[in-house]
């Protein structure tokens, strides 16, 4: 049988209530019961670090592949991912931030290659150049293929936070703890 606008309302099947329930339940667990203000308290806790972590990340236009601000901006980076400064909170922005920084990393390899000013193997693609810079930027060299393998992990986790923020990086405080295990 077909809905109709013309019949009245029927309930929903009771598996579809259940599912509401959980999803309600799902949601109240990720972003919690008073999210505007939960919100409102987690920026104002962690604003003046992420202003100071941008401060150190963001890159001029006219930045080459090759300069050294970038590496700094590595590791600036992941002086808070891997928890040497600042909050969980503080976290989800610096993975955010390690993706557009990824993003513009690339951006600058990509217009190097087209314009000829950089030659480079064959399927060697510019988020390889890129995770190779990563890798230039951490201390412990020791196991290239582990530490590659962790790097590609930061990257994809950073990649989900930045996915769950949208085009605001401030919208990863509007979820609770239980949002860490699922990124």
């Amino acid at each position: 049988m077909r809905f109709s606008p013309l019949r009245p309302e029927r309930r929903p099947p009771r598996w579809a209530s259940r599912g509401l329930a959980r999803l309600t339940s799902l949601s109240h667990r990720l972003v919690g019961h008073d999210p505007i203000n939960i919100f409102a308290k987690n920026c104002e806790n962690v604003m003046a670090d992420w202003i100071s972590l941008l401060g150190k990340t963001m890159l001029p236009d006219d930045v080459a592949s090759s300069d050294t601000r970038i590496i700094a901006a590595f590791k600036a980076v992941d002086s808070v991912i891997c928890g040497h400064e600042g909050t969980h909170l503080l976290r989800r922005l610096a993975y955010v931030q390690l993706i557009r920084i990824f993003t513009t990393i690339e951006s600058i390899i990509r217009s190097e290659r087209e314009t000829g000013r950089v030659r480079r193997a064959p399927c060697y693609r510019d988020a390889s150049v890129a995770v190779d810079m990563y890798m230039r930027a951490q201390q412990d060299h020791s196991h290239p293929d582990n530490l590659r393998r962790e790097l590609k992990e930061r990257k994809r986790a950073g990649r989900s936070w930045s996915d769950l923020a949208g085009p605001f990086p401030l919208f990863t405080m509007i979820y609770s703890e239980a949002a860490e295990p699922i990124v």
